[in-house]
């Protein structure tokens, strides 16, 4: 779920391709300037799943820390670190660690959370969809179209800030029936971050962890 998450963020903050005329792409480069000038960001949020087929919604909470290519994201089921070269994600119910390369060239976007700052311009098109009002705010929206017919989603819709060019939500429609919206319920640039080694994940501190290397 938290890989999920954290991709979610990545797409739908990289820069991508535009049709002609369409404001979007001078708004995602913007948003994208933004978020290049932090120097680390604190974000949190809540994830819903809206299983269409079933009728049913679940909802998960999670706090992301982000300083340059370090990161760290912690729910109630998962912990995910990495310190730009490697990343831990820690299976709470099982007490498990898995240990894998982080890429940072990689197009691999749950790998690879500093892509969002940098972006890529050739997986999606994407159309501005002017304002939409929710939650008692009109927010800008901008929906993703990928050109790899093969994805698992038709389409993912990005909710953010014009103003303060601040993101707000993503919405991600599965083709398997199963929706998910990311909302950010806290959002903080430029504040006191953990120091280096807390990017790091320490096995000592959980006995009898499962440790499982995919380097």
């Amino acid at each position: 779920m938290n890989k999920f998450i954290l991709s979610l963020w990545i797409l739908a903050l990289a820069s991508v391709a535009v049709a002609q005329g369409d404001p979007s792409e001078k708004l995602l480069d913007k948003l994208a300037k933004k978020l290049k000038s932090h120097k680390n960001l604190y974000i949190e949020y809540t994830v819903i799943v809206r299983n269409k087929q079933t009728e049913s919604n679940s909802f998960e909470d999670g706090k992301i820390s982000s300083k340059g290519n370090r990161f760290k994201l912690t729910s109630k089921t998962t912990d995910i670190y990495c310190d730009g070269l490697t990343q831990w994600t820690y299976l709470k119910a099982d007490n498990e660690v898995m240990i894998s390369k982080a890429d940072a060239d990689s197009d691999d976007v749950i790998s690879n959370p500093v892509r969002f700052l940098t972006g890529k311009r050739k997986e999606f098109k994407y159309k501005y969809a002017d304002k939409v009002e929710e939650d008692g705010k009109r927010w800008s929206e901008i929906n993703y179209f990928p050109k790899d017919l093969k994805t698992p989603y038709s389409y993912i819709k990005l909710r953010f800030d014009e103003q303060k060019m601040q993101p707000y939500s993503i919405f991600y429609s599965g083709k398997d029936g199963v929706d998910y919206t990311v909302r950010l319920k806290t959002y903080i640039p430029d504040t006191d971050m953990p120091n280096d080694e807390d990017f790091v994940f320490n096995p000592m501190k959980y006995p009898d962890i499962v440790i499982t290397d995919l380097r």
